[in-house]
């Protein structure tokens, strides 16, 4: 489906996206405060998520651009989890809240897979998978503004 240039840019773009998503989020959370920031980025991450199986038809530009964007999403999983562990964790207990909190990066595929898997096979196919979890980070997004 893609060249090994392109497949190289397209698993390079989501760390380039994280990168770059780093770069706002300290003024966005003094202006906005942390949970605004953490649903703005959560919407970037449904609409990314929501998009890509028709990017991967239409266009391999408007592909990349859903992978950054991917990237950019993902960079507000530690600063909010630092930002939890300092509003809600007592001092003796904040190593225990910090593997509670970096456990979906080994627990979300886990839990995941097998349904993508599922949802694969399914007449509905792989697009299934995307539009499943885009509509999962819109609930989950649309409730918390």
């Amino acid at each position: 489906m893609f060249n090994s240039a392109e497949q190289a840019l397209l698993f390079s773009s989501v760390p380039v996206g994280t990168l770059l998503g780093t770069l706002p989020i300290t003024p966005l959370t003094s202006r906005f405060g942390m949970r605004k920031t953490f649903v703005f980025y959560g919407l970037i991450s449904s609409f990314a998520t929501l998009f890509t199986p028709l990017a991967v038809k239409l266009d391999f530009g408007f592909l990349l651009i859903m992978r950054v964007l991917q990237g950019i999403a993902v960079s507000i999983c530690f600063p909010a989890s630092g930002s939890i562990i300092a509003d809600w964790s007592p001092l003796r207990t904040a190593g225990t809240f910090i593997a509670f909190l970096s456990c979906h990066i080994q627990f979300g595929p886990i839990l995941t897979m097998p349904l993508a898997g599922k949802l694969c096979e399914s007449s509905w196919g792989w697009p299934a998978v995307y539009h499943l979890q885009a509509m999962r980070l819109y609930t989950y997004n649309g409730r918390s503004v």
